[in-house]
């Protein structure tokens, strides 16, 4: 479905010392958010100022290596979980059976 006019609105930004204006159809508080997330990311990189494209592709480097080390994490719980929900289902079989003995 396609947002339409009426559903979207216009959030303005700061983004490395630059306004940024962005038409969205999230909450302005969650396009801060990532405004905030950019920020933060410019002055851990050591930028103080957005100039242009060597800046960005930086800031995006960044945040695509906080998005692998996150997924990385997420697909280690998710298998961690799997194990132990397989080991747990193993034991209440065995438990039944055993009574039946």
């Amino acid at each position: 479905m396609t947002k339409t006019e009426e559903e979207t609105q216009r959030v303005q930004v700061n983004i490395g010392g630059r306004r940024f204006t962005v038409t969205t159809d999230q909450d302005a508080n969650h396009v801060e958010r990532l405004a905030t997330i950019i920020n933060d990311k410019l002055e851990t990189s050591g930028i103080r100022t957005f100039n242009g494209v060597n800046e960005a592709i930086l800031v995006a480097l960044a945040i695509a290596n906080d998005l692998v080390d996150e997924k990385d994490r997420f697909d280690g719980l998710r298998t961690r979980i799997r194990e132990q929900s397989k080991q747990l289902l193993e034991r209440m079989d065995m438990d039944r059976f055993r009574d039946i003995a």
